[in-house]
């Protein structure tokens, strides 16, 4: 069942996340895109994120790295109004996932990127991983797919299938791409799980079924969510399943350069 909620409040107010809520940040990169937008959200990084920032060469990718990095702090810093976003302290797993150094409220949050597009995903006290990629259908996906998929996801019978729907390839591979990130990510350990040693079936359409095969994925229960959003990007979430087993509500949130919510859509998921 789905359930649309228009939410406001003030960027100061800090930003309450229950156990059995996911919030999942969309940021539009075209739309922080002004000198000054840009200036404040230099200034918010530290100096290791600013080092880093200078390497690269591609403006794009320069703008890509700042907004996602600073909007990345400013949506912590909303959930631990103790730090500013520019004081919080970050570390790394021994994977290269993103943690925070205090960390008193436990929180959780995972971060992806794609075009001008990037989403955060924040939960408490458990496991979250989110993945976006832009749906590019010049690409050749067959090939990528035939190495990295495995055959239960991805076969001439299963895209006749998807003809005959109406759907095209490209959208399959994207929506397997982006949820076998979103898992390993929320895993911690990235591509050190071969993305083809499991399995997704879609035949839900909004919640896909993950296929663990013996012993690549440690035994956890994991729920998922898949959106394609501003009609070109897929967007997928991970999430481990609460201890308390009561139903999980993912609240989509837009990001916008006063640090506030423009609106959100609430949905009810399974544990």
């Amino acid at each position: 069942m789905l359930k649309v909620t228009v939410i406001s409040p003030s960027p100061s107010t800090p930003i309450a996340i229950p156990r059995d809520e996911i919030h999942v940040w969309l940021v539009d990169i075209l739309k922080m895109q002004r000198a000054d937008i840009l200036g404040e959200c230099s200034a918010m990084l530290s100096k290791d994120e600013n080092d880093r920032l200078k390497s690269f060469r591609s403006q794009s990718r320069k703008q890509q790295f700042l907004v996602s990095r600073a909007a990345l702090r400013s949506v912590v810093s909303c959930y631990s109004p103790e730090e500013s976003a520019k004081s919080l302290r970050f570390t790394t797993n021994a994977h290269g996932k993103p943690e925070l150094v205090v960390n008193p409220l436990a929180l959780q949050f995972n971060l992806s990127h794609s075009r001008d597009k990037v989403v955060i995903g924040v939960a408490k006290r458990r496991a979250i991983g989110v993945d976006v990629e832009f749906v590019d259908r010049n690409r050749n996906t067959k090939r990528i797919a035939d190495h990295y998929f495995h055959p239960n996801e991805w076969s001439s019978e299963l895209l006749q299938k998807d003809v005959e729907a109406g759907n095209d390839s490209a959208l399959r591979f994207f929506t397997l791409w982006t949820l076998k990130e979103a898992l390993i990510k929320a895993e911690g350990k990235g591509l050190a799980i071969a993305l083809n040693t499991f399995w997704f079936s879609l035949d839900n359409t909004l919640q896909p079924t993950l296929v663990r095969a013996k012993h690549t994925l440690a035994e956890r229960a994991w729920s998922f969510s898949r959106r394609v959003v501003d009609e070109d990007y897929c967007v997928a979430i991970a999430y481990e399943n609460n201890q308390e087993h009561v139903p999980t509500t993912l609240i989509m949130k837009r990001f916008v350069h006063e640090f506030c919510l423009t609106g959100g859509v609430r949905f009810k998921k399974g544990r």
